[in-house]
């Protein structure tokens, strides 16, 4: 017969009984190391220990644990992508308003430089005209 080695600790025998809280064991979801059914399998686990698990519950709550996992994973993901290309758009955009700006503010200021000029020739030659007469 082969005698148990310390590699075999925590592998359940014949002669074991497993519980229904061995489950509480289970490394969490998230963890690098499992597999992915063991992953699906340690988000399937319910929160508290249950008497009998509904399959539709239990198909939900897998759904659900999914679903957010899922989520939460993109969301880490897509965030700094999304606040790049916002920051590139918002650069891009802000270059165009000052540039058509700038150009606004350079005819306004030619107009009022040229209307300036204008009153002050305008109440040079009534000045000289007065003095004229």
């Amino acid at each position: 017969m082969n005698a148990i080695t310390p590699e075999d600790d925590g592998i359940p025998v014949l002669t074991d009984v497993v519980t229904p809280e061995a489950h509480l064991a289970l490394p969490a979801a998230d963890d690098p190391h499992l597999e992915s059914t063991q992953r699906l399998y340690t988000l399937a686990q319910p929160e508290e220990p249950v008497a009998m698990i509904d399959p539709d519950a239990w198909l939900d709550e897998l759904s659900l644990r999914v679903q957010s996992r899922v989520l939460a994973g993109l969301t880490m993901r897509i965030d700094p992508i999304v606040e790049q290309r916002l920051r590139e758009s918002l650069t891009d955009l802000l270059e165009q308003v000052l540039a058509g700006m700038t150009a606004e503010l350079k005819v306004t200021a030619r107009n009022i430089v040229r209307d300036a000029v204008a009153q002050a020739v305008a109440a040079e030659l009534a000045a000289l005209h007065k003095t004229d007469s």
